[in-house]
């Protein structure tokens, strides 16, 4: 598939231009937003309670985040944080809780009715995006399996080749990139300083194959010490449809997507701990019309010092961090009581200068409506997610999965981590083995971006020993993921199907369509004003 570049398009956004804005239509919706990640837990809780074999594999996490080793290509060791049981449980619930709802089934149907030809709609006899309004949620679901069975394992070989500019290597020419802190290891060296040292892996997927996302995606980062998993997968996923859409490279930012869910979305104290949900993440950031902003407006701090004291306090977060302003939170964001939309701003929505102590006025819009204005610095507003695990059935799941890569969507996962993912051979893939779901340690967030089926590994890579689909189940996913260039390859790793049937947990979806906004309503200085 030719990757599309569409002419680039800037919107200067005035409180007066907000009703221009594409809302999700398919997202979550402000009825569902009171849903709380204590009823996820539940959701999870009840489901488990009929799935043993999924409750075993969760029941051996540890309840708080776990920190595992993993060992890097150079011989070197980084310490992993993945999510504990608590924010599998809320990452599993959230996934039940809107897969088979009827807006969520309209989305998936919306998008696979929109990619078939009008001779293969006829001849599976479906409905009209517009007609499927009326069924239900169980109508639709069929509907969607009906178009999976006659598309079945859709593989992502493609024929692209490198675009004009492609930036490759060259991570600093990517728009927003500042001083590479997204992508570092304790040792203080740079992904880029491997670059030459570790080149792809000809027996690699990302070296024998092209696929629609490949030129798509940016240079991969690492969330060094924090467990910030889900702002790594959801930016990548924000960053590979910008290039799509609007023809240039993005490096935008981990650190200010993390820090608006915990301290705006979850209202999180200052010093809980990690963890988040990709699912809520995407959709929140596009209900409340929040832009993705570029890494050079707040730089990501890997944090390789961060502690706690005896009290559980967040200490030394900040520590050889050059990068914009930094705090001994879970967020590292302003420590202040949160804003909520009852909150009245003064002067109509100037930031005051000190962002410490704000004053407000009566007579000012709500915070709901200033705070868009403001959030509009130059950067992305998403559409929201769209939900694909059903943990009741994998393998639609699945399918659904590969069929969206296929045509150029990245898809979010939540991944169990077992003792198979966290040691891929040289090569980066990742061996299905009998038992290894028993091996959880926890969860984490990746980026799906492409799936090569078995029929197409056979003929071209006769020496990969897990190419039968036996073995697989009948292919490989591409997985970008966020722990450096030093792990997997190049920080790719390769998972057969028969491993993320067993050990995801959530899949979701970025449609299509970003609006790019610029800063001319909203000053630069709202950023660091708030990160006092």
């Amino acid at each position: 598939m030719v990757i599309s570049k569409s002419k680039k398009a800037f919107l200067v956004v005035t409180l007066g231009l907000l009703s221009v804005v594409n809302r999700p239509t398919f997202a979550q919706t402000a009825t569902t937003q009171s849903r709380t990640l204590s009823q996820y837990r539940a959701t999870a809780d009840a489901y488990l309670k009929t799935n043993s074999k999924r409750a075993t594999q969760i029941a051996k996490i540890p309840e708080t985040n776990p920190t595992v080793t993993i060992k890097n290509k150079d011989g070197s060791t980084q310490q992993i944080l993945l999510m504990g049981q608590d924010w599998i449980k809320k990452m599993l619930g959230a996934s039940l809780t809107y897969v088979h709802s009827v807006e969520n089934q309209r989305s998936i149907y919306t998008l696979l009715y929109n990619k078939l030809s009008a001779t293969k709609r006829t001849s599976l006899k479906l409905p009209t995006t517009d007609a499927v309004i009326t069924k239900s949620a169980t109508e639709i679901l069929a509907l969607n399996i009906i178009i999976l069975k006659d598309l079945g394992l859709k593989s992502s070989v493609s024929t692209d080749t490198a675009p004009a500019g492609y930036p490759g290597d060259a991570c600093d020419t990517e728009i927003g990139y500042e001083d590479g802190s997204d992508c570092m290891y304790s040792s203080g060296n740079f992904c880029s300083d491997y670059f030459s040292t570790y080149p792809w892996s000809s027996n690699g997927l990302y070296s024998r194959f092209s696929f629609p996302l490949k030129y798509d995606l940016t240079c991969v980062k690492s969330q060094g010490s924090r467990g910030t998993c889900a702002s790594f997968a959801v930016t990548a996923a924000i960053e590979a449809e910008a290039t799509k859409q609007f023809g240039e490279w993005y490096n935008l930012s981990e650190q200010y997507l993390y820090w608006y869910y915990k301290k705006h979305i979850v209202a999180v104290d200052d010093n809980s701990a990690d963890g988040a949900s990709a699912y809520d993440m995407l959709v929140e950031a596009a209900t409340n019309v929040v832009a993705h902003r570029k890494e050079s407006q707040w730089n990501y701090n890997p944090s390789f010092s961060r502690s706690t004291d005896a009290s559980d306090n967040y200490v030394d977060s900040c520590i050889d961090y050059s990068g914009e302003k930094c705090t001994d939170t879970v967020h590292q964001g302003l420590i202040t009581p949160l804003i909520t939309t009852e909150t009245i701003m003064l002067n109509g929505g100037v930031q005051p200068t000190n962002a410490t102590a704000p004053t407000y006025s009566t007579t000012s819009p709500k915070m709901s409506i200033v705070r868009n204005a403001i959030n509009y610095e130059t950067g992305f507003i998403s559409t929201g997610a769209t939900e694909l695990w059903d943990e009741t059935d994998p393998d639609t799941s699945l399918k659904l999965a590969a069929a969206y890569l296929s045509e150029e969507h990245p898809v979010v996962a939540g991944i169990l981590v077992t003792d198979q993912f966290d040691a891929p051979n040289t090569d980066g893939y990742v061996s299905y083995v009998s038992g290894d779901r028993d091996t959880s340690r926890g969860s984490h967030y990746v980026l799906l971006v492409g799936f090569i089926t078995s029929a197409d590994l056979f003929p071209t890579f006769p020496m990969l020993q897990q190419a039968s689909t036996t073995k697989t189940g009948g292919g490989y996913f591409i997985i970008k993921n966020s722990w450096g260039i030093l792990f997997g390859d190049r920080g790719y790793v390769y998972v057969p199907y028969n491993w993320a049937k067993e050990n995801f947990i959530a899949l979701s979806l970025l449609p299509e369509g970003l609006t790019e906004v610029d800063a001319s309503s909203a000053p630069d200085s709202f950023l660091n004003d708030w990160k006092e």
